[in-house]
């Protein structure tokens, strides 16, 4: 699995493989949706049209942003914790 059905799983709010926090209220919930939704989006947005378009260069300042984006997503994935109970 990858791409957005892997966030999806990975990051779904009724059985979380990882979460951000402890999923205890409201706020924290909407963070783990929040997340797995840019999660899945960059997923679709971003890598998949990228991963397809071999040869094309991409304007710095874009590419630059790409991977500012990427690397606040892998710093949160590396401070997930694993949740295997179910979050809601």
């Amino acid at each position: 699995m990858d791409g957005p059905k892997l966030a999806q799983q990975s990051f779904s709010l009724k059985n979380p493989i990882l979460a951000f926090s402890d999923l205890s209220d409201k706020s924290k919930k909407d963070e783990q949706l929040g997340f797995m939704e840019m999660l899945a989006a960059f997923a679709k947005g971003v890598r998949n049209p990228l991963t397809h378009t071999h040869g094309k260069l991409e304007e710095q300042q874009k590419a630059f942003e790409y991977l500012c984006m990427a690397s606040l997503f892998c710093r949160r994935i590396d401070d997930a914790k694993p949740k295997i109970n179910s979050g809601t």
